[in-house]
């Protein structure tokens, strides 16, 4: 290649640095997607280029040493120059979309976060099963030291079904949901127990002497009532003088029948 070819091919180059300090020169942050992009392709353009000069730099030097290229190198030069002084301002753009990048990342939100899957033992809200979800749950995630509060609660969220999954804490950490989960298994553990296991106090005495009685054959004709005519009673254990006796809950009218010969 001559030495006049090599030249149009420098002067091709110069032009399009041309470009590229014009677009630096006038680069605004607008559409921070569309920018970065536009960055970075500047950039891939511009490490092209200084490939590219390399290249014809060598091309000049092959050239037989009767020819004359003082001029040309130098114009190389100031092109390899500008080039990297146009590199460095673009790569300072960039850095500041990487930096709102890495920003970004620490502000979203933990649950995005992958969890590695561990087994969880599921709980839908049956008060029964509380307990035992709780001693599994805490044996594998709760007293696991290599997580942190933030995973124990994804963890805990992720476990809760049905009834459960509805049931809100005060504040949204693993110690507060956990407790609320405690808090409603313990409210129905005590309704449970007071529809099956009532307590009255010795001074019922006088209640027991003024309900009506029931005895066995009274009991057996309750039982024996035909279904059609029948209607839902609740029965309950009371304690009067420390002694068991069944009692049965009319709601309709509203009379206590109790009797320690019903079972």
């Amino acid at each position: 290649m001559t030495i006049t070819e090599l030249n149009r091919k420098q002067t091709a180059y110069k032009n399009k640095l041309k470009k590229i300090e014009q677009f630096v020169n006038a680069f605004q942050a607008v559409d921070g997607t569309k920018d970065y992009i536009e960055l970075t392709s500047k950039l891939n353009s511009i490490n092209d280029i200084l490939k590219e000069l390399d290249n014809l730099q060598n091309e000049y030097c092959a050239l037989p040493d009767k020819v004359e290229l003082n001029n040309s190198l130098d114009n190389l030069s100031d092109m390899e120059e500008d080039a990297e002084k146009f590199k460095v301002s673009i790569l300072v753009f960039l850095s500041k979309y990487e930096e709102q990048k890495t920003e970004n990342a620490k502000l979203s939100p933990k649950s995005h976060i992958k969890l590695p899957d561990l087994p969880l033992p599921p709980f839908s809200g049956k008060f029964q099963e509380f307990e035992n979800f709780k001693t599994q749950f805490m044996s594998v995630i709760g007293n696991n030291d290599s997580l942190n509060e933030s995973q124990k609660l994804m963890y805990l969220k992720s476990a809760l079904k049905n009834e459960a999954a509805l049931i809100q804490s005060d504040q949204d950490d693993f110690d507060s949901l956990l407790k609320a989960l405690e808090n409603s298994s313990f409210h129905n553990t005590k309704l449970h127990r007071d529809k099956t296991d009532v307590s009255i106090p010795s001074t019922a005495e006088a209640f027991t002497d003024t309900a009506p009685k029931v005895n066995s054959e009274q009991c057996f004709a309750l039982r024996s009532t035909d279904n059609k005519n029948s209607m839902p009673m609740n029965t309950a254990v009371a304690y009067v003088n420390r002694m068991p006796v069944r009692i049965i809950l009319d709601s309709a009218s509203e009379i206590n029948f109790i009797s320690s010969d019903c079972e």
